[in-house]
């Protein structure tokens, strides 16, 4: 199959599975001739084949504003007329991309100089983000516009959805579940419960005031931040990249790096600043952000516990996130 995917072959090819996620894609490291590719296989079901394709030409925009991104490979299929970029087989569609050099840090693995290089990196992104010219109209994932930031109002709906039967459904749920586990889980759940209601209303003073918006990564975290030799030479995992605020990229790239080190932070945003400015409303979106982020993380997989969607060989990375969310949600 891979080599349906090369228009011309290749001399040489070795795969082997590069990885996989919560989500469901799956990724194989195919190594062609002298260069590497990452070869995405979507979950079924995925998102839209127009989002995927209007996520490609975007891809290629920030590519030509010379940010380290990898552009999925334009392909010939046998008995089409043009190539393409996704290709659908046997119920899934993949694309073949280069594999990006680097590594990702970690918490305090990120020095004060990758740290920079990563606020402005993201700063860079997010200038070309809002010159992006969409396609079509229709493709409003990827629009640049004024409005009232999205995540605002799906962050309210997020919250006033755990009501008490939910809550009470998963609360019995991780009764059933490894001591470990249970036990961080009760104290997630008792965190919850002590600030939904003051942050949801702090959500809600937010849900009348428009701001520029414009395509944003929206996953990007420590994970998606590779490095080499202290420079960020490659950003990854952009799937959920949609319209939206910048403070959705900002919150949860330095709530993952940084926790709650507020030195650090502010050294961060003073250097994303070097670059593109950022509002007074700019900066209260990015914290409150950060918090619900906080708080509505631990129930995610809480509720992922409640419907059998976490496996045995999960655990250990599950509970090490729960820990960490717990000792955020301590602070808040």
């Amino acid at each position: 199959m891979i080599r349906k995917l090369i228009s011309t072959p290749a001399k040489s090819m070795d795969v082997e599975l590069g990885g996989t996620g919560f989500s469901g894609a799956i990724i194989f490291r195919v190594a062609l001739d002298d260069d590497l590719y990452a070869l995405r296989r979507w979950p079924s079901p995925t998102l839209p084949q127009q989002r995927i394709l209007e996520l490609h030409r975007y891809l290629q925009h920030l590519k030509n504003h010379n940010l380290p991104v990898a552009v999925p490979v334009s392909i010939s299929v046998p008995g089409q007329q043009f190539n393409r970029s996704l290709v659908k087989f046997n119920g899934h569609f993949w694309q073949l991309e280069p594999w990006l050099p680097g590594e990702p840090k970690h918490g305090d693995e990120v020095s004060n100089v990758e740290l920079r290089d990563a606020m402005q990196t993201l700063a860079r992104l997010h200038f070309a983000s809002s010159e992006y010219v969409v396609s079509s109209s229709r493709q409003n994932w990827f629009s640049v516009k004024t409005a009232i930031p999205p995540t605002v109002h799906e962050r309210i709906s997020l919250i006033e959805s755990w009501n008490f039967e939910k809550l009470q459904r998963c609360e019995r749920a991780i009764e059933t579940a490894p001591s470990e586990i249970r036990n961080v889980c009760h104290s997630v759940l008792s965190h919850f419960v002590q600030h939904a209601t003051p942050l949801r209303d702090s959500l809600s003073q937010k849900s009348h005031q428009a701001v520029p918006l414009f395509p944003c990564w929206r996953d990007l975290w420590s994970e998606h931040v590779l490095f080499t030799n202290g420079k960020v030479t490659g950003l990854i995992d952009p799937n959920a990249t949609r319209c939206d605020h910048v403070a959705t990229d900002l919150s949860r790239l330095l709530g993952s790096y940084l926790g709650d080190d507020k030195e650090r932070w502010q050294v961060a945003l003073e250097s994303y600043q070097e670059v593109r400015p950022l509002t007074q409303l700019d900066h209260e979106l990015i914290h409150l952000f950060d918090k619900t982020s906080v708080l509505l993380s631990g129930m995610t997989w809480i509720h992922r516990w409640q419907s059998s969607a976490i496996s045995a060989d999960q655990l250990d990375n599950v509970l090490d996130r729960l820990r960490l969310i717990e000792s955020r949600l301590q602070k808040l």
